[in-house]
């Protein structure tokens, strides 16, 4: 019959991380809208629509 080694624990205390300054995040620069969005196109073809309607 073996032995079984008795396994230790141990545990060591880890020292907490310093803690560094943050800098603010910098806010990106807004993007530009499209020219011609889709949903401006259909807007415009059905308002065009509705004028040749009336």
């Amino acid at each position: 019959m073996r032995k079984t080694a008795q396994l230790l624990a141990t545990r060591t205390e880890q020292a907490p991380p310093p803690e560094l300054p943050l800098r603010a995040p910098e806010a990106p620069p807004p993007a530009p809208l499209p020219r011609n969005r889709p949903a401006d196109r259909i807007k415009d073809a059905l308002l065009r629509w509705l004028e040749e309607e009336l």
